[in-house]
């Protein structure tokens, strides 16, 4: 059986099963990721460094060339001013006051990778181009419809894809640099999208009218309860926030979650999604946390990842109430049993 694979990238292709490549590919990602040592070093490197962009030859050794130790020292206090506490996106956590990055970086990049051997692909990949070369597909729905709904992080769009015929439909979103992210879409075919910039949640009817909720912070992601839909500020920490939209009338109402994560350290709130009793859980991608907040009572608990510097992110929540949880630093997954 050939299964269909929905990506979103800026070329066209088709794979199909027994389709050879013509020669051998540049190393993955993954190579370069396997030169470093496993432990805590690596996987905060993961988590600051690969959240936003790939790490590949072209980092580790640009032009072939491998970086000198002043290079590296350059490059991570770029990344720094760019990106850590008190830049416009705040996503790096703050450097100890040893911070051995660079020299950790330099000594185990020494010799890049070599590519891999000629391969033949077992599945068939679909690729659609997005219309926009430049924008940035951030959240991927299926509609109820079946048709695939796509944020454009950078253009203030939304493409809406028909994998039969593999044409786009793009819908303007009515708000001056919308920002979208994250998505949800009803049964009826309403859209809730959250506008990070401009912090609101904006919705779309089915009929294609637009509404908008100012929710007071640039929010990360989206989730649904029978009631409305929850936003979690994505650089707000100690405490984190999450505002609620109702649907019915659309009041807003933040409350704030569980703080004690470490100093100098912005949890960075990620993924939210609503448990089967109602509760909202919360991964923390810096905190190394989950939480799970109560909106009966308007108190949270927090959980603690196995092992530091782990990377909790885009967890999910089974009908059972089993939270799901993918260590992105760590490349595990947790089940956590909320109950023991």
């Amino acid at each position: 059986m050939i299964r269909t694979i929905v990506l979103v990238g800026g070329l066209t292709a088709v794979l199909g099963a027994g389709l050879r490549t013509s020669q051998a590919p540049a190393p993955p990602s993954s190579a370069y990721l396997s030169l470093l040592p496993d432990g805590p070093e690596k996987r905060r490197f993961i988590i600051d460094c690969t959240g936003c962009h790939t790490f590949d030859g072209r980092t580790a050794f640009p032009g072939g060339q491998r970086r000198t130790l002043d290079s590296w020292k350059e490059r991570i206090g770029s990344m720094h001013a760019r990106f850590g506490r008190g830049a416009g996106f705040p996503i790096i956590a703050d450097p100890t006051p040893d911070d051995t990055l660079a020299g950790w970086l330099h000594r185990n990049l020494a010799v890049a990778p070599v590519a891999a051997a000629s391969r033949t692909p077992s599945p068939r990949v679909t690729e659609y181009a997005i219309p926009a070369p430049g924008d940035l597909p951030h959240d991927i729905i299926v509609a109820p419809d079946g048709k695939v709904v796509i944020t454009g992080m950078f253009t203030a769009q939304m493409y809406v894809l028909d994998t039969t015929s593999g044409a786009f439909m793009t819908v303007a979103i009515p708000v001056p640099a919308a920002n979208p992210r994250a998505h949800h879409i009803d049964p009826d075919g309403t859209w809730w999208v959250l506008l990070g910039g401009p912090g609101m949640l904006a919705k779309r009817s089915p009929i294609g009218v637009w509404s908008t909720y100012s929710v007071g912070m640039y929010a990360h992601s989206v989730a649904r309860d029978a009631d409305g839909v929850w936003v979690n500020g994505h650089f707000t920490g100690h405490p984190s926030q999450l505002a609620h939209v109702d649907a019915r009338t659309g009041a807003v109402r933040t409350d704030t979650v569980s703080s004690a994560t470490p100093a100098g350290v912005s949890p960075i709130p990620y993924e939210l999604r609503t448990g089967p009793d109602g509760r909202i859980w919360m991964s923390e991608l810096h905190g190394g946390r989950v939480l799970a907040y109560d909106p009966r009572t308007r108190t949270s608990r927090a959980y603690a990842m196995p092992m530091e510097h782990s990377g909790p992110r885009r967890l999910d929540v089974a009908r059972d109430g089993t939270v799901w949880i993918p260590l992105y630093a760590a490349g595990e997954l947790v089940a956590l049993d909320p109950v023991s």
